[in-house]
Protein backbone atom coordinates (compact mmCIF):
# COMPACT_ATOMS: atom_id res chain seq x y z
CA UNK A 1 0.00 0.00 0.00
CA UNK A 2 1.45 3.54 -0.98
CA UNK A 3 0.14 6.36 1.01
CA UNK A 4 1.59 9.95 1.15
CA UNK A 5 2.61 11.03 4.09
CA UNK A 6 3.14 14.58 6.14
CA UNK A 7 6.54 16.40 6.65
CA UNK A 8 8.23 16.67 9.97
CA UNK A 9 11.61 18.09 11.02
CA UNK A 10 14.65 17.11 9.37
CA UNK A 11 16.89 15.06 11.38
CA UNK A 12 20.69 14.37 10.45
CA UNK A 13 20.56 11.08 9.19
CA UNK A 14 17.92 12.67 6.41
CA UNK A 15 20.80 14.54 5.33
CA UNK A 16 23.08 11.68 4.86
CA UNK A 17 20.71 9.94 2.91
CA UNK A 18 19.85 12.65 0.61
CA UNK A 19 23.90 13.02 -0.14
CA UNK A 20 24.00 9.47 -1.18
CA UNK A 21 21.19 10.00 -3.32
CA UNK A 22 22.31 13.00 -5.29
CA UNK A 23 26.25 11.58 -5.37
CA UNK A 24 25.02 8.35 -6.82
CA UNK A 25 22.26 9.96 -9.32
CA UNK A 26 24.32 12.78 -10.50
CA UNK A 27 27.41 12.88 -12.79
CA UNK A 28 30.96 14.63 -12.53
CA UNK A 29 31.19 17.90 -11.05
CA UNK A 30 29.48 20.64 -12.86
CA UNK A 31 26.85 18.62 -15.09
CA UNK A 32 23.58 19.45 -14.94
CA UNK A 33 22.07 15.76 -14.57
CA UNK A 34 22.83 12.62 -14.21
CA UNK A 35 25.44 11.30 -15.84
CA UNK A 36 24.32 7.18 -15.39
CA UNK A 37 21.26 5.05 -15.63
CA UNK A 38 20.31 3.85 -12.05
CA UNK A 39 18.64 1.22 -10.98
CA UNK A 40 14.48 1.06 -11.91
CA UNK A 41 11.98 0.75 -9.10
CA UNK A 42 11.06 -3.20 -10.18
CA UNK A 43 11.97 -5.47 -7.86
CA UNK A 44 13.02 -8.40 -9.85
CA UNK A 45 14.06 -12.20 -8.54
CA UNK A 46 16.76 -13.04 -7.39
CA UNK A 47 19.74 -14.13 -9.31
CA UNK A 48 23.21 -16.12 -8.18
CA UNK A 49 23.54 -17.81 -5.06
CA UNK A 50 23.86 -15.51 -2.11
CA UNK A 51 27.08 -16.21 -0.40
CA UNK A 52 27.29 -16.17 3.50
CA UNK A 53 26.25 -13.31 5.30
CA UNK A 54 29.28 -11.22 6.75
CA UNK A 55 28.24 -10.31 10.33
CA UNK A 56 29.09 -7.34 12.60
CA UNK A 57 31.42 -9.26 14.75
CA UNK A 58 33.36 -10.84 11.91
CA UNK A 59 35.96 -9.84 9.98
CA UNK A 60 35.67 -7.62 6.30
CA UNK A 61 33.98 -4.59 4.70
CA UNK A 62 30.67 -5.32 7.08
CA UNK A 63 32.62 -5.61 10.70
CA UNK A 64 31.04 -3.31 12.96
CA UNK A 65 27.68 -2.25 11.05
CA UNK A 66 24.85 -2.88 12.98
CA UNK A 67 23.10 -5.46 10.51
CA UNK A 68 23.90 -8.35 8.29
CA UNK A 69 23.17 -8.51 4.94
CA UNK A 70 23.95 -10.85 2.07
CA UNK A 71 25.24 -10.28 -1.24
CA UNK A 72 25.19 -12.68 -4.28
CA UNK A 73 28.68 -14.42 -5.63
CA UNK A 74 29.42 -11.21 -8.31
CA UNK A 75 29.52 -8.61 -5.96
CA UNK A 76 32.12 -7.33 -3.92
CA UNK A 77 32.01 -5.26 -0.54
CA UNK A 78 34.21 -2.39 0.56
CA UNK A 79 34.22 -0.66 4.15
CA UNK A 80 34.64 3.07 2.99
CA UNK A 81 36.51 3.93 5.65
CA UNK A 82 38.93 1.18 5.93
CA UNK A 83 42.39 2.38 4.13
CA UNK A 84 42.69 -1.60 2.78
CA UNK A 85 40.00 -1.29 1.02
CA UNK A 86 41.07 1.44 -0.92
CA UNK A 87 42.87 -0.13 -3.77
CA UNK A 88 40.41 -2.50 -4.82
CA UNK A 89 37.71 0.69 -4.65
CA UNK A 90 40.14 2.71 -7.01
CA UNK A 91 40.44 -0.45 -9.46
CA UNK A 92 37.29 -0.37 -9.76
CA UNK A 93 36.81 3.47 -10.35
CA UNK A 94 39.26 3.01 -13.17
CA UNK A 95 37.51 -0.11 -14.76
CA UNK A 96 34.31 2.27 -14.85
CA UNK A 97 35.43 6.03 -15.83
CA UNK A 98 32.09 7.31 -15.66
CA UNK A 99 31.59 6.31 -12.22
CA UNK A 100 34.92 7.18 -10.85
CA UNK A 101 33.61 10.76 -9.17
CA UNK A 102 30.55 9.40 -7.77
CA UNK A 103 32.76 6.35 -6.88
CA UNK A 104 35.34 9.32 -5.28
CA UNK A 105 32.46 10.80 -3.27
CA UNK A 106 31.69 7.49 -1.61
CA UNK A 107 35.22 7.22 -0.27
CA UNK A 108 34.55 10.31 1.78
CA UNK A 109 31.45 8.82 3.88
CA UNK A 110 33.08 6.80 6.50
CA UNK A 111 29.41 5.86 7.60
CA UNK A 112 29.01 3.92 4.09
CA UNK A 113 29.67 0.46 3.04
CA UNK A 114 29.45 -0.20 -0.50
CA UNK A 115 29.15 -3.15 -2.81
CA UNK A 116 29.76 -3.48 -6.56
CA UNK A 117 29.11 -5.92 -9.55
CA UNK A 118 32.34 -5.53 -11.19
CA UNK A 119 30.61 -7.54 -14.45
CA UNK A 120 27.40 -5.45 -14.12
CA UNK A 121 28.87 -2.38 -13.25
CA UNK A 122 25.70 -1.95 -10.24
CA UNK A 123 26.29 -0.04 -7.44
CA UNK A 124 24.66 -1.16 -3.64
CA UNK A 125 25.56 2.00 -1.20
CA UNK A 126 24.48 1.28 2.39
CA UNK A 127 24.39 4.92 5.10
CA UNK A 128 24.41 4.15 8.44
CA UNK A 129 23.35 6.97 10.92
CA UNK A 130 22.18 7.25 14.48
CA UNK A 131 17.90 6.95 14.61
CA UNK A 132 17.93 8.52 17.84
CA UNK A 133 14.88 6.41 18.94
CA UNK A 134 13.31 8.28 16.08
CA UNK A 135 10.34 6.25 14.81
CA UNK A 136 10.28 4.43 10.65
CA UNK A 137 7.14 6.18 10.25
CA UNK A 138 8.34 9.48 11.66
CA UNK A 139 11.51 9.60 9.46
CA UNK A 140 10.39 8.45 6.17
CA UNK A 141 7.59 11.33 6.08
CA UNK A 142 10.84 13.27 6.86
CA UNK A 143 12.55 11.59 4.12
CA UNK A 144 9.61 11.88 2.21
CA UNK A 145 9.73 15.92 2.53
CA UNK A 146 12.99 16.44 1.93
CA UNK A 147 13.21 14.25 -1.39
CA UNK A 148 11.66 17.27 -2.98
CA UNK A 149 14.97 19.45 -2.73
CA UNK A 150 16.31 16.58 -4.75
CA UNK A 151 18.23 18.37 -7.84
CA UNK A 152 16.30 17.73 -11.37
CA UNK A 153 13.53 15.96 -9.28
CA UNK A 154 10.09 14.34 -11.26
CA UNK A 155 7.16 14.61 -9.33
CA UNK A 156 6.39 13.54 -5.47
CA UNK A 157 8.17 10.53 -4.40
CA UNK A 158 5.27 8.12 -2.80
CA UNK A 159 6.95 6.04 0.15
CA UNK A 160 5.68 2.55 0.10
CA UNK A 161 5.24 0.33 3.21
CA UNK A 162 7.30 -3.02 3.62
CA UNK A 163 6.89 -5.95 5.61
CA UNK A 164 10.55 -7.91 4.82
CA UNK A 165 12.41 -10.85 6.52
CA UNK A 166 14.73 -8.66 8.39
CA UNK A 167 11.29 -6.32 9.90
CA UNK A 168 9.31 -3.11 8.21
CA UNK A 169 11.01 -0.67 6.00
CA UNK A 170 9.87 1.70 3.62
CA UNK A 171 10.84 2.28 -0.05
CA UNK A 172 10.91 5.16 -2.61
CA UNK A 173 11.32 5.43 -6.51
CA UNK A 174 13.21 8.59 -6.96
CA UNK A 175 12.99 9.97 -10.58
CA UNK A 176 15.43 12.42 -11.73
CA UNK A 177 16.04 13.98 -15.03
CA UNK A 178 18.89 16.31 -16.40
CA UNK A 179 20.70 17.91 -19.46
CA UNK A 180 22.80 15.51 -21.55
CA UNK A 181 26.14 16.99 -22.15
CA UNK A 182 25.60 17.76 -26.16
CA UNK A 183 22.21 18.50 -25.89
CA UNK A 184 19.03 15.97 -24.76
CA UNK A 185 17.57 14.91 -21.42
CA UNK A 186 18.55 11.81 -19.42
CA UNK A 187 16.51 10.21 -17.05
CA UNK A 188 17.58 8.26 -14.13
CA UNK A 189 15.78 6.20 -11.09
CA UNK A 190 17.10 5.42 -7.38
CA UNK A 191 15.73 2.43 -5.75
CA UNK A 192 16.04 3.80 -2.02
CA UNK A 193 15.01 1.32 1.48
CA UNK A 194 14.88 2.83 4.65
CA UNK A 195 14.92 0.22 7.62
CA UNK A 196 15.02 1.64 11.76
CA UNK A 197 15.96 0.41 14.52
CA UNK A 198 16.27 1.88 18.17
CA UNK A 199 19.55 2.94 17.58
CA UNK A 200 20.45 3.40 13.82
CA UNK A 201 18.80 4.15 10.49
CA UNK A 202 19.86 2.54 8.08
CA UNK A 203 19.80 3.84 3.96
CA UNK A 204 19.96 1.21 1.28
CA UNK A 205 20.27 2.64 -2.15
CA UNK A 206 20.91 0.82 -5.66
CA UNK A 207 21.87 2.16 -8.36
CA UNK A 208 23.34 0.47 -11.99
CA UNK A 209 24.67 2.44 -15.06
CA UNK A 210 22.91 0.74 -17.45
CA UNK A 211 19.68 1.38 -16.76
CA UNK A 212 16.50 -1.42 -15.79
CA UNK A 213 16.41 -3.62 -12.65
CA UNK A 214 19.13 -4.70 -10.69
CA UNK A 215 18.59 -8.86 -10.73
CA UNK A 216 20.19 -9.35 -7.43
CA UNK A 217 18.15 -6.38 -5.62
CA UNK A 218 15.19 -8.03 -4.24
CA UNK A 219 17.36 -11.09 -2.58
CA UNK A 220 19.72 -8.92 -1.01
CA UNK A 221 17.60 -6.78 0.40
CA UNK A 222 15.20 -9.03 1.72
CA UNK A 223 18.66 -10.50 3.33
CA UNK A 224 18.89 -7.64 5.39
CA UNK A 225 18.14 -7.81 9.46
CA UNK A 226 19.58 -5.70 12.36
CA UNK A 227 22.07 -7.29 14.79
CA UNK A 228 21.77 -4.81 17.40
Amino acid sequence: MRRPRPSTGAPAVVLAALLAITVAACGPAGTSGPSTAPTSAALATAGPSPAPTVGPSASGPFAGAPYAITLPSGWQAFNLADPAAKGSLDAFAAANPSLAVSIQQFESMTNARMAVNPLLGDILLIVTTPSGGVSLDTLAQTFTAQFQAVPGLEGSPVPEDLTLPGGAAVHWDIRLSGSKAGGGTIRATESVYLFVSATDAVVVEFVTPAGGAIPDEQSIVSSFTFTK
